[in-house]
């Protein structure tokens, strides 16, 4: 946790440094703001609404089903972005889709 938050406030720095017309200053506000609007919407999911939904899978004892929603999260989380996922995954997906 205490690495992922590092990493954060490091690219929210490096990207300040990194120039784009603004003072260095308000870049790592802005960074520092859109990681804190990021981690305000995303920590509130993976604390309540992730387990709840787990519990609730759990709660049906299908093995197939709770495997098929724990590789929807972990392959979902990449697919917030496509251009984030790397390029064998896409393929992986796209080969199960078709």
């Amino acid at each position: 946790m205490v690495q992922n938050l590092g990493t954060i406030v490091l690219v929210a720095v490096l990207s300040a440094l990194a120039g784009h017309g603004t003072s260095p200053i308000m870049g790592v506000l802005g960074g520092a703001g859109r990681a804190a609007l990021f981690l305000t919407l995303v920590v509130p999911f993976g604390v309540w609404i992730l387990p709840w939904l787990f519990e609730r899978v759990a709660a049906l004892h299908n093995r197939e089903l709770f495997v098929l929603l724990v590789a929807s999260v972990a392959l979902g989380m990449p697919m917030r972005r496509p251009s984030s996922v790397c390029p064998w995954l896409s393929a992986f997906l796209w080969a199960l889709g078709h």
